[in-house]
């Protein structure tokens, strides 16, 4: 009969309306995973990006800092210049570093990275050397910049400032800087007049 059409209409709608329900909690709850996920790294990011500037900021103030300190105390020094000219061409460098006499400076090194570089020395170690002692000195740290180590140092910077996070790149630091050192020690054995006074 017709009223029982209503009937089983109504029926079938009322069946139907519980269904709908769980359809819209597993839309729910997969809304709130993807939202609980995109809040998760979008903290990474952030995270990420403040340990970068961090890094960044503290190579500045060091950058600043040092730089200032060599300004004040660092003189150019003729002769000691005409050395470095000497040795940068046996070796077959075609750009010298920047080189300047220091005051306040425990050993010689270069300092900066990339194109920007340059070789400090103690004024007092300088003094007191004989002229072979001098020459050995001269070559390990024109050696950096045979070997293109400088460039090295850039890479490193970028690296860190990207992967700060992952200790890898810190160990990788250290080895790297390790062998360049025994790399210059051993090209002062082969290019200088008195490798046993270097060794001493």
């Amino acid at each position: 009969t017709n009223p029982a059409i209503p009937e089983g209409s109504a029926g079938t709608a009322g069946a139907a309306t519980p269904l709908a329900e769980p359809a819209r909690s597993v839309g729910a709850a997969s809304g709130a995973a993807a939202f609980g996920w995109g809040n998760l790294l979008q903290g990474l990011c952030w995270l990420w990006l403040a340990g970068s500037l961090t890094q960044l900021a503290g190579v500045l103030w060091h950058v600043a800092r040092f730089r200032r300190c060599v300004s004040e105390l660092g003189v150019v020094d003729q002769g000691f210049n005409r050395d470095v000219l000497r040795i940068a061409r046996e070796l077959g460098l075609r750009r010298m570093p920047v080189a300047m006499l220091v005051n306040q400076c425990s050993s010689p090194m270069l300092w900066g990275a990339g194109p920007h570089v340059r070789l400090l020395f103690p004024r007092r170690l300088w003094e007191s050397l004989p002229a072979a002692e001098r020459d050995t000195l001269l070559i390990h740290e024109l050696g950096h910049c045979l070997r293109r180590d400088p460039w090295v140092r850039l890479l490193e910077l970028v690296c860190s400032l990207i992967y700060w996070w992952h200790p890898v790149v810190w160990w990788a630091r250290r080895a790297i800087e390790t062998a360049e050192e025994e790399c210059c020690d051993a090209l002062v054995v082969t290019r200088a007049t008195s490798p046993r006074t270097y060794a001493t």
